[in-house]
This record gives structure tokens, C-alpha cells and sequence, in this order.
């Protein structure tokens, strides 16, 4: 489960699209493929992060912010961000934020 940090590097979008590992292509199989900041519905946390599921089940309460994967089939993630932010004192811009989250923790 990646940790969508609040302030993000994209000024006008960013999204998160899951693939299949064999196929490079969307995995067709899943009522949705991705998740994107232009979604009203995502829940966010009290500091304004997002915090985005991944699996074959939503977790208890989390529907908005689940993308659906096919159980035992392997898959990779696909960030894209439309309109850079500026980085700050000509520093290049690093996602170093977004980091998985072990089972034990949720």
C-alpha cells in the first residue's frame, strides 16, 4: 500500500495505474485500473496524504481508495504526472514519499 504524500509533485494531476507484469497492459479483469487526483471520492487522511490499496479485496472502509489486482497474477504500477511542479532551488524533484506499507502497520 503506497503512502500518497500531501503535497505532491504534479500541479495538475497525477495518477496510479496498475498493469499486468506479462502483458504490460491493463488487467482487464478489474472493475477499475487506477486511481487519479481528479478523484473526488478518494479518502484522504488528516493531513491531506492519500493512502492507496492494492489486492484482490478492498480492506474494511477503503472501496475509494483501492485499485482491484487479480490474485496470484503478477503486476507492476504505473505513476504519470501531467504538469511538473517547480522544483525548489533548482533541486531535481525526487518521489521519495510514496513507500509501501507493511500489513502489520494497517
Amino acid at each position: 500500500m503506497p503512502h500518497e504524500p500531501r503535497h505532491l509533485v504534479a500541479a495538475q494531476l497525477d495518477c496510479v495505474r496498475i498493469c499486468d507484469l506479462d502483458t504490460a497492459a491493463f488487467i482487464r479483469e478489474t472493475p477499475r485500473v487506477g486511481l487519479d487526483s481528479y478523484n473526488r471520492s478518494l479518502v484522504r487522511n488528516a493531513h491531506g496524504s492519500i493512502d492507496i490499496h492494492f489486492g484482490s479485496a478492498a480492506p474494511a472502509g477503503r472501496d475509494a481508495n483501492w485499485i482491484p489486482t487479480v490474485a496470484g497474477r503478477p503486476w507492476f504500477c504505473l505513476f504519470r504526472f501531467y504538469g511538473p511542479a517547480r522544483c525548489r532551488r533548482g533541486r531535481r524533484t525526487v518521489r521519495r514519499s510514496c513507500r509501501a506499507v507493511p500489513p502489520s502497520a494497517r
